[in-house]
């Protein structure tokens, strides 16, 4: 309501042309963030820290904020602090963040979650118009008195030693980032560093070009090593666990004339196939259909009741039902395993989600409303400790978008045989003080059937 904000991570990585990222590490020589009216700089970096690869590539956060109504003046505001935080020795991500905003389809709204991989090209080119806000560092090669080199205290016997082990382990440290190839041998170089979590080949394996030779996992992000051309491994110089410099050779390899190139899992998709992670959500969803649970819908029938889902489906528009946590289970592992509890007490005995009604003679906000349905089939329609937490997450939504709530009750009241074992949260539920908040501000409907409490 006041303005807009804008916040920009900024990470020690690369955006390629085709949209791949590449993390970047090394030691930071300067670090100057950006400062100003509605800028403000979340950040651990300084001169002299040298990153870890053990930890993502998140660097700093720059948060922006314009009190002007336009969207583009915040996004104007940021990419003039972008363009001035100085980093060096380490890249960042800034051209590519500076790029985006700086994009009509960013500051109008029209951004989509395969707008980035298809703006690709575009968001990693040199930014237009940048030019840097400071004076890069000339680097000391002299005084004024013509003397070159170091410079030591004269005073401290140990100051030579000192700086002649430092030069020392400079030098090593250079040569030891790009090792001579041994002759008639095309080394496989690491384009980052990082750990490696996979060794793909070993002596004697035949590679082709493309061929994944290793994984390296930098910044919370893993990256295939790929044999540039086809040949025979000759030698490892890795082991899985170590963590490999950037330029080091994994592998070197005796180039041969093996045709063809390296084609990922060497046989064609089958669209229709389900991946085994796919399949295991389809089945825990199955348990909450009504189809799949044919005693309880015949119990209910035989009542003259019907599903909550059917109450919900004649209630609500076509497919515009999105139910929130269906996959919950009964706090009950002291008696069931947790199969058991996914098969007999299904979304812990309330359906609930966001909807639209009669959608066709308002518009999509006007329509809008929370369903929350009490599963009397579930545990006679007890309020469970999760199907607490559901309904504090459905209220709280329509308390914050001033969404109308339809609740079908039925049911028992408390229920006294849930336990503090297996996954679980705190009893902290606040449902019938976030309930009454309601009365008043939204519009509520409510539906009883049966017995309810």
């Amino acid at each position: 309501p006041r303005g807009h904000a804008i916040q920009a991570r900024v990470n020690m990585e690369t955006v390629a042309a085709d949209g791949s990222v590449r993390p970047e590490s090394g030691r930071i020589d300067a670090y100057e963030a950006p400062s100003g009216p509605g800028v403000r700089v979340d950040g651990f970096g300084y001169a002299g820290y040298r990153t870890s690869t053990a930890f993502d590539s998140l660097l700093a956060k720059v948060i922006c904020h314009s009190p002007s109504p336009d969207f583009a003046d915040a996004a104007a505001r940021t990419r003039r602090a972008l363009a001035e935080f100085r980093i060096e020795g380490v890249a960042t991500n800034i051209p590519f963040l500076m790029n985006v905003l700086t994009q009509e389809d960013f500051t109008a709204a029209r951004t989509h979650t395969r707008w980035g991989a298809q703006s690709a090209a575009a968001l990693a080119a040199p930014p237009e118009g940048l030019r840097p806000r400071y004076v890069a560092a000339v680097p000391d090669t002299g005084g004024e008195d013509g003397c070159a080199g170091a410079r030591v205290d004269s005073s401290d016997p140990l100051a030579l030693f000192a700086h002649d082990r430092a030069v020392k382990a400079t030098r090593v440290e250079r040569e030891r980032q790009q090792p001579p190839d041994p002759a008639g041998l095309t080394g496989v170089a690491a384009p980052i560093q990082g750990t490696i979590v996979a060794l793909l080949v070993a002596e004697g394996d035949h590679v082709l070009a493309g061929q994944p030779v290793a994984v390296v996992e930098a910044m919370k992000m893993e990256h295939e090593i790929r044999a540039e051309r086809a040949g025979v491994v000759r030698q490892v110089t890795m082991k899985q666990g170590d963590v490999v410099r950037e330029g080091w050779p994994l592998a070197f390899i005796e180039p041969t004339d093996a045709g063809g190139d390296f084609v990922a899992g060497g046989q064609e998709v089958d669209p229709d196939r389900i991946r085994p992670d796919l399949d295991e959500v389809i089945r825990r969803h199955a348990y909450t259909l009504d189809e799949n649970r044919p005693e309880a819908v015949a119990r209910r029938h035989a009542r003259g009741y019907r599903m909550p889902r059917e109450n919900i489906d004649r209630l609500v528009d076509p497919g515009s039902f999105q139910e929130y946590w269906p996959l919950l289970a009964a706090l009950q592992h002291q008696r069931y395993d947790i199969e058991t509890l996914r098969q007999k007490y299904p979304a812990d005995g309330v359906v609930a989600g966001t909807a639209s009604i009669n959608g066709s003679d308002f518009d999509d906000v006007s329509s809008r409303a929370i369903v929350v349905h009490y599963d009397y089939t579930v545990l006679a329609g007890t309020q469970g400790r999760r199907n607490h937490y559901k309904q504090d997450r459905m209220f709280e939504l329509a308390h914050r978008f001033r969404l109308p709530v339809v609740l079908f009750s039925e049911g028992g009241g408390g229920r006294p045989g849930d336990d503090n074992t297996g996954p679980r949260v705190a009893f902290d539920t606040d449902t019938f003080t976030t309930f009454s908040r309601l009365s008043g501000l939204v519009p509520l409907v409510g539906i009883n059937n049966g017995r309810c409490f």
